[in-house]
């Protein structure tokens, strides 16, 4: 394909906030249909990102000024101002970090076992959503993943009980992940099992080391015969 512009990492995004104190979200009505973007002018949209509020508030008019030459409407009702936190794309962002909404942790917490497999992918994938946010995330979900595909026999028991309740339990005490900072002391912890991989990235700050990313998944069966060192 000639011209393709994949959509950015979600990830990415996030850690083109680092160092943001202010935040300002702007909600164009019928966006999509107000503004076509030529090829040249693609690195235009990059993410900016204000450390003053002074800063912040000229670049909010630069930003203001463009939209009203070019006869841009945004939808005042879904704007926000000048806040030192927002949610952004299923999560809340401040100068402090990143965390799980608080809504959608509320409806995990709500979640009843699942009783077939569309059931289970729904929660599967909300709590998967949120998986740097949890240490060891294939390890606890694995007895669940392995409900998953065509013609296996739902068979829901003990095991996966513990695992249900666990995920809801690791969400509900989700950490903050602190944003990456690459002037800060960097640690890295790994772990392996038979049948997953771990690691977290953690920084040290004047409090102590905080989780900047959690990472797992589960192994191929041909790298199951690995070692594990």
């Amino acid at each position: 394909m000639k011209n393709k512009y994949p959509l950015p990492r979600m990830d990415d995004l996030f850690d083109q906030l680092r160092g943001a104190k202010y935040f300002t979200k702007l909600d164009l009505r019928s966006g999509y249909n107000q503004i076509r973007i030529a090829d040249e002018d693609v690195p235009k949209t990059a993410f900016r990102t204000s450390r003053t509020f002074a800063e912040h508030q000229r670049y909010l008019r630069q930003v203001l000024q463009i939209l009203r030459d070019n006869q841009l409407y945004a939808k005042l009702s879904k704007c926000e101002f000048g806040k030192t936190e927002v949610d952004y794309l299923g999560h809340r962002v401040s100068a402090k970090g990143i965390q799980v909404m608080e809504e959608n942790v509320e409806a995990i917490q709500r979640w009843t076992a699942p009783q077939d497999q569309t059931q289970l992918k729904s929660f599967l994938g909300l709590t998967g959503f949120y998986r740097r946010f949890v240490r060891r995330f294939a390890h606890i979900s694995q007895s669940l993943t392995s409900m998953l595909g065509k013609g296996k026999p739902w068979r829901w028991g003990t095991t996966q009980d513990i695992a249900f309740e666990a995920l809801k339990e690791a969400l509900l005490h989700a950490p903050i992940l602190k944003w990456y900072d690459p002037s800060r002391p960097i640690k890295v912890a790994t772990d392996a099992s038979g049948s997953t991989v771990g690691a977290v990235l953690q920084q040290e700050w004047e409090d102590g080391w905080h989780p900047v990313a959690y990472f797992s998944r589960k192994l191929l069966p041909a790298e199951r015969n690995y070692h594990h060192y």
